[in-house]
């Protein structure tokens, strides 16, 4: 073989070995971005490591990523530890994301994470929280544990993180919440525990000063207590579809700032409305596919007089109703401006209440999937002056005057 031959052989094996590597480097670290404050780990690459203990923060030593504050590890094959090195590698790090199959966590992985501000353990196989295993992240103000299979949140797991302010624990497999689930979130302004199988809150779990929303949504609560959210004082959004609750007591008479109410497809019956409008802030209820009954409900003149109610938007769909004597009810709701009723059973409506008084906000009524004849709903909408709209059946409403969001 000549030597120019070999010189150009050689240099074939150089060229192709370059960019083996930097396949490799590229499957590693597959986005750096050009302000270096990211880092984005797509999968497990074996040319990288030496062993499975090994992790993907294994990276040539003239890469700089001290100024990096984001990184995400993302694995679809087969699991890998926690890269207990990351903080070592990325020593400004304040946000961090792993779907890695983790099983289990320890105080360790989060011995030198004083500098974290984000984390997301999320889409892993996570079945119990330790307590105090985040002590080491004390800085953390936003941390996402949904889509694991969380079953045991030890007492006080959570304690030390006196600035986090968002969590979110959906989509897991918790059936408890225990007195001290939750210790020491003082600064916890919004809480996600939908999707679980949670069936008790003990008293004194919620214990939130600043908590703004709360979803409890799809799990398998059957009544509330009446000081469940005695401690949750600036609570605004309540969020609780697709349980099983039976029975509320008195869980809403503590909640003077409530401003959402969510209680759409639980089989109710002791929810009075005569009380929602004690709640000064209320403005949007939904009772949709619910055990209210609103053809049961007597409502005085001096119900009307004394009610100062704020709330704008009611929906009653799916909530079983017959008798259509609706508006002379409603005018203990003096601001009510979006009402639904639709998928019930009324053959009429007492629509001439509405110009009687005590309505002067309503502005629309969706009415879609009941059994109104068509020319008595046309003729009698035509005479009090209002529009009927009808796409598809299902979508049908009454116009009554333009929609202006009060003040």
């Amino acid at each position: 073989m000549d030597a120019p031959f070999q010189v150009l052989l050689k240099l074939l094996l150089i060229l192709a070995s370059l960019l083996l590597v930097t396949r490799a480097i590229d499957l590693s670290c597959s986005s750096v971005f050009s302000q270096h404050d990211s880092c984005y780990i797509a999968q497990h690459n074996p040319a990288l490591v030496n062993n499975t203990s090994d992790i993907n923060f294994i990276v040539p030593k003239s890469w700089e990523f001290s100024e990096i504050e984001r990184a995400t590890v993302i694995v679809t094959s087969k699991p890998i530890p926690f890269p207990t090195n990351v903080y070592n590698v990325f020593p400004n790090l304040k946000e961090l994301e792993l779907s890695i199959h983790l099983t289990t966590i320890s105080t360790e992985f989060f011995e030198h994470a004083d500098k974290l501000k984000k984390l997301e353990i999320i889409f892993n196989e996570l079945e119990k929280i330790p307590s105090r295993v985040f002590a080491g992240a004390k800085n953390i103000n936003e941390m996402n544990l949904y889509y694991n299979k969380i079953n045991e949140i030890e007492d006080f797991a959570f304690d030390g993180l006196n600035q986090l302010m968002n969590l979110r624990i959906n989509v897991n497999q918790l059936t408890k919440v225990r007195r001290f689930t939750f210790a020491g979130l003082s600064s916890l302004e919004y809480l996600q525990l939908a999707n679980n199988q949670i069936d008790e809150i003990e008293e004194g779990a919620l214990n939130f000063p600043k908590l703004g929303t709360l979803d409890l949504g799809e799990n398998q609560l059957i009544s509330l207590s009446d000081t469940l959210f005695a401690q949750v004082p600036k609570l605004r959004t309540l969020v609780a579809p697709r349980n099983k609750i039976q029975r509320l007591n008195k869980a809403l008479d503590s909640l003077h700032n409530l401003v959402i109410l969510d209680l759409d497809e639980n089989p109710i019956d002791d929810l009075d409305l005569l009380k929602l409008p004690k709640l000064k802030n209320l403005n949007e209820v939904s009772l949709r596919n619910t055990g209210f009954n609103l053809d049961a409900l007597v409502v005085t003149g001096e119900d009307i007089n004394a009610s100062n109610s704020k709330i704008t938007r009611l929906d009653l769909s799916g909530c079983k109703m017959q008798s259509g004597m609706i508006f002379s009810k409603l005018k203990i709701l003096p601001k009510l401006q979006i009402l639904r009723v639709k998928n019930n059973s009324m053959t009429t409506m007492d629509l001439d209440a509405i110009h009687s008084g005590g309505l002067p906000n309503l502005c629309a009524i969706f009415i879609g999937e009941n059994k109104f004849d068509g020319k008595w709903l046309e003729e009698t909408t035509k005479s009090l002056s209002m529009r009927l709209f009808s796409d598809h059946h299902s979508d049908e409403y009454i116009m009554i005057k333009e929609y202006t969001p009060l003040e």
